[in-house]
């Protein structure tokens, strides 16, 4: 199956309402069908003036933006309106507080709506040589209720950033296990380039309120699902699996359908939701069941 039917598996666009975030000039669901609305951090012409001079970006394809999300709760941007689903690719490596927006998200779907995801897989992209996001690192940024990149975020992307695709393609770190430890760095010395000076700047200016676009969070197939039973077991996500497909050989994304638990569930006692959504965890090799 093609990345757009995997992400629309179980998802009618012509019969159901939905949301699309950060789709720009790729969106997955067409503008064409009646049901979907976007939503972004500008509004199209905001987009178009952003883009304007980045060569990556047809900014006359950017779609219609209905919503303008900033931050804060997406249920104040979009009032009283609930959605069957919500679809985001390539989106959730950008947000500063991964476990604050899927909350957010939860707020304005359906009951069993469902959000699905298409998420980099590390690996096989430019931050092949950083670590996985960790537990700790998620709840520090959801107590600490993020809504831009912390200096933490900005310097683990840029410090660690390898030069893919200019050395080397996803196929090519398939094939050689030994590869991402040897890519070049963009940006070998940077933090000797900035000097403390540099960082103080770069933290006063987020301080400041500047946004510095940053993949906050990096995860492989297995470290989401890990991320994600964690979470369950702390009663943060309203969420279980759906469908889960890892990344495919030579590709460098997995496709993720979260499942928002029946009202039943919802408003059970802890131990049935986290019951709920661990029963409902892939394995390795298996495909959740949940419905």
């Amino acid at each position: 199956m093609r990345r757009i039917e995997l992400l629309l598996e179980h998802i009618d666009i012509e019969h159901q309402q939905g949301l699309e975030i950060g789709a720009l000039c790729n969106p997955v669901v067409p503008p064409e069908c009646a049901g979907i609305s976007y939503v972004d951090h500008l509004d199209r012409a905001g987009l178009r003036q952003k883009y304007a001079t980045d060569p990556n970006v047809d900014t006359e394809r950017i779609v219609p933006v209905r919503y303008v999300w900033t931050g804060g709760p997406l249920v104040d941007v979009v009032g009283a309106r609930r959605f069957d689903y919500v679809v985001a690719s390539h989106v959730i490596e950008h947000v500063p507080d991964l476990v604050g927006w899927l909350r957010s998200v939860a707020q304005v779907l359906r009951p069993a709506g469902v959000l699905s995801l298409a998420v980099p897989d590390m690996r096989y992209t430019f931050d092949c040589q950083r670590k996985p996001t960790t537990i700790a690192e998620l709840l520090e940024a959801y107590l600490m209720q993020y809504r831009r990149p912390s200096i933490r975020q900005v310097l683990d992307h840029f410090v660690h950033n390898v030069d893919v695709p200019g050395h080397c393609s996803a196929a090519s770190l398939w094939a050689d296990s030994t590869l991402a430890a040897r890519v070049p760095r963009t940006r070998p010395m940077l933090l000797k380039e900035l000097g403390e000076a540099g960082v103080r700047k770069h933290f006063d200016a987020i301080q400041a309120g500047e946004y510095i676009d940053t993949h906050c969070t990096v995860v492989t197939p297995e470290s989401f699902l890990g991320l994600l039973t964690e979470l369950a077991g702390l009663d943060l996500i309203g969420f279980c699996v759906k469908a889960f497909h890892p990344t495919a050989m030579n590709d460098h994304e997995f496709i993720a359908c979260l499942e928002k638990l029946p009202d039943e569930i919802a408003r059970a006692d802890r131990a049935v939701r986290e019951r709920c959504i661990l029963d409902r965890m892939p394995r390795p090799g298996a495909q959740p069941a949940c419905g």
